[in-house]
């Protein structure tokens, strides 16, 4: 039987400082919301949407990840993280161009059973970055 699961869930950051002099947060009085996808099939296909607005400015940071098993042995796994309209006066100024797309294809091997010691080796990744 096949079950899908779907969470969902949501936080905020009230941002209430203690004196003037109060380290600065790049999470100040913002607003998380998150959706995670399980579908719960053979292929251990998931999903993960999250998004952090600040409530002051129109700063956001998403973040996209996504992955699925084809087969055995292959695992492919896909990543995007990107902070979005970034103002000047933002604690997060210097990473706004910090976006980042990950595509991973990674083969994995089977176990091994050695004189009763079981082995779990390594797998191998290929992997395709975008900065």
């Amino acid at each position: 039987m096949t079950k899908t699961a779907l969470n969902m869930r949501a936080r905020r950051n009230s941002g209430t400082a203690i004196g003037p002099s109060a380290a600065p947060t790049p999470f100040e009085n913002d607003i998380a919301v998150g959706v995670r996808l399980a579908v719960n099939d053979a292929a251990s296909t998931e999903a993960l949407l999250a998004m952090v607005q600040d409530l002051d400015t129109s700063a956001r940071f998403l973040i996209l990840e996504a992955n699925r098993r084809f087969g055995d042995h292959w695992l492919l796994t896909a990543e995007l993280s990107a902070f979005l309209d970034q103002t000047e006066e933002d604690f997060l100024f210097d990473a706004r161009d910090d976006e980042l797309m990950q595509i991973q294809i990674a083969y994995c091997f089977q176990k091994k059973f050695v004189e009763g010691i079981e082995l779990n080796q390594n797998f191998l990744n290929s992997s395709f970055k975008y900065y």
